[in-house]
């Protein structure tokens, strides 16, 4: 999905699409280590000491990256320095030829988001290092899955990720400035899969 897309720009994306999961893991780790946080070194005595701050600060944090994550993708449909889908292909990227449009999300959820969650042992340092590397073996797979990754917070920020009927990904989102319908692609023009289209708000 991610072929041709630039490293911090991956990064990023999964940053914000996984973040629901950091955010339960933080409410999770509260629940089961709090009671006990005077056995354990200082680092997680300070973690616990202030893991309400630490959640909200997650929080603003991840909306701020996600906000950050959209101006990005609008950035490129509005100061592209990519290719234009000629329109012999443009019509394949309307809204109503779409394949799919934000499947999969309730799949994530349950599949990657929730496992991601669970607290292993009743060491917080062994459940530190457990969320760690799954984090990074969901990314590795992920990053080189075809599949479509959805980003809750893109979603609910009206950014969506459809496929079209060649399996291309496009960003999609709408505004009342729309004049015409234009498809840029994102990423290595001989590489990349990944497209932004603007769709008239009504």
């Amino acid at each position: 999905m991610f072929n041709g897309t630039k490293i911090w720009y991956k990064i990023l994306y999964f940053i914000t699409a996984m973040s629901p999961s950091y955010i339960l893991f933080l409410f999770g780790f509260k629940d089961k280590y709090i009671a006990e946080k005077n056995g354990y070194e200082d680092i997680l005595k300070f973690i616990l000491n202030n893991i309400d701050n630490i959640i909200i600060a997650f929080i603003l944090f991840f909306v701020a990256m996600s906000l950050i994550l959209k101006l990005i993708l609008i950035s490129q449909y509005i100061n592209s320095t990519t290719d234009r889908v000629g329109n012999e292909n443009v019509n394949l990227f309307e809204e109503r030829n779409l394949k799919e449009l934000n499947s999969g999300v309730v799949s994530f959820i349950l599949g990657n988001i929730l496992p991601a969650v669970i607290l292993v042992g009743n060491s917080p340092k062994i459940t530190f290092i457990a969320f760690l590397i799954t984090q990074i073996i969901l990314y590795i797979l992920i990053m080189n899955s075809s599949d479509m990754f959805p980003n809750l917070l893109l979603i609910i920020q009206g950014m969506n990720l459809g496929t079209t009927k060649k399996n291309d990904y496009v960003f999609t989102f709408k505004s009342t400035k729309y004049e015409e319908f234009k498809v840029y692609q994102i990423g290595d023009t001989y590489k990349s899969k990944m497209y932004i289209a603007m769709y008239k708000k009504t």
